[in-house]
């Protein structure tokens, strides 16, 4: 998993280096975002980071099952007796799985990788090591069709006995694509209003701090680097318009965030909940 990420990092890199070059020699499929482009962009960039982080991608935070997981099933019931004879103290999860379904006029595939281990302090679990790899994708549909791809790799802590508060170190790796269908109105069903958009991102924690006390988690502090790469095509542009971008996202807490893009001389802050982006 670290190999992949760390791969999958310097390709993204390659690629937003590639970007610029394209800019500097004036090709119009990359051509650089104006500053109303940056404040979108900045939306995207912190939508994606918390639908990568919070599940709706196939990613996730478990810091709330330190202490006592609901997925794993042990006799003892509440809070977990710390004993020599901890049952969470190096227990490992490590299953793949995958499926095919048809909705509708669709086809849905579903792989996972799931690797999670308790890692704990003179008998007493205080966090985990997860690594995680997800793969959904929807083909088939007369609406649209979608593929994501999330792989994370996370080491949790908790900062106290509390397990209200944990640090994260790691990162994730994302893979979005979306192609949305118009009416169709020629021989094979294409569309000047068909739209595909992929996106492409690696984002780096940093110093992060997450407060699990309440209903959604609050990244209070801390830091994510980035490198975000997003294609739209469409038939007037059928290799499409490359968006490169790289920066920071400085987390403020109250599920606020400051959004920084290399190039842009304006940051924005995100309500990490609502998605509102305004500068700042």
């Amino acid at each position: 998993m670290k190999t992949n990420f760390t791969r999958s990092l310097i390709i993204l890199t390659a690629i937003t280096i590639l970007y610029a070059s394209c800019k500097k020699s004036g090709m119009k499929s990359s051509e650089q975002p104006s500053e109303t482009d940056y404040m979108a962009l900045s939306g995207q960039i912190a939508a994606n980071f918390m639908k990568s982080l919070s599940g709706q991608y196939g990613g996730n935070i478990n810091s709330g099952d330190i202490k006592t997981p609901s997925s794993i099933n042990f006799t003892h019931k509440g809070p977990i007796l710390f004993s020599t004879a901890n049952p969470l103290c190096g227990y490992t999860l490590d299953t793949t799985y995958s499926n095919n379904i048809k909705p509708g006029d669709s086809t849905q595939y579903v792989f996972g990788l799931f690797k999670f281990t308790y890692i704990c302090d003179n008998t007493r679990p205080f966090g985990y090591i997860e690594k995680d790899s997800v793969v959904n994708s929807v083909t088939g549909s007369k609406v649209l069709n979608y593929f994501y791809s999330v792989s994370q790799n996370y080491i949790v802590k908790a900062t106290d006995l509390t397990y209200k508060v944990v640090t994260m170190d790691g990162g994730i790796n994302s893979v979005i694509s979306t192609t949305t269908y118009g009416p169709s109105y020629m021989a094979y069903g294409q569309s000047t209003n068909d739209i595909t958009q992929r996106t492409v991102s690696t984002y780096v924690l940093n110093g992060v701090r997450v407060d699990v006390s309440g209903s959604v988690p609050d990244i209070t502090t801390g830091s994510a680097t980035f490198v975000n790469v997003i294609t739209n095509i469409n038939m007037n542009h059928p290799t499409g318009i490359i968006t490169g971008s790289q920066g920071t996202i400085q987390f403020l807490g109250n599920h606020q965030a400051r959004i920084i893009i290399q190039g842009s001389t304006v940051t924005y802050l995100v309500d990490m909940l609502t998605g509102t982006v305004t500068t700042g």
